[in-house]
């Protein structure tokens, strides 16, 4: 299988496609953070933790690390990725829908929607479609 083959998700009725809201500002436009626990695939999440961005040969990740409770891997917007240095190791809030990948197919990163997703980094199979993203 090739690594970079789409991953056949699950299929959301009625999910919508919303832009991208970025603050870097220090206050943040989320008032409530929920826990991972809580999070149900194809609703939206409010999740708060330390921001990590990696970029490289094979694609880009976004990492939320959260206290007490592990992390779960982001599908960022490009233009995150473009301004790394200003939201690497931050500590950020971010709201967006909830996905599920196979952890029984082995793949490095797949798609979702426009953007890719690394897989591997945390031991959720949860991903995270960030529609919202601010700085705390």
């Amino acid at each position: 299988m090739h690594v970079y083959s789409k991953l056949s998700l699950i299929v959301l009725v009625g999910l919508l496609v919303f832009g991208v809201s970025c603050s870097n500002s220090g206050t943040t436009g989320l008032t409530t953070t929920m826990s991972v626990e809580d999070c149900t695939v194809g609703d939206e999440c409010s999740l708060g933790g330390v921001l990590s961005i990696y970029r490289g040969a094979s694609g880009s990740a976004g990492i939320l690390e959260m206290k007490n409770q592990g992390c779960v891997a982001l599908a960022l917007p490009e233009k995150i990725y473009k301004t790394k240095n200003q939201w690497q190791n931050k500590k950020v809030v971010v709201r967006g829908v909830a996905f599920v990948y196979s952890t029984e197919i082995d793949i490095i990163s797949f798609e979702i929607k426009d953007r890719w997703v690394a897989t591997g980094a945390c031991e959720r199979n949860l991903v995270l479609y960030v529609n919202e993203i601010f700085r705390m």
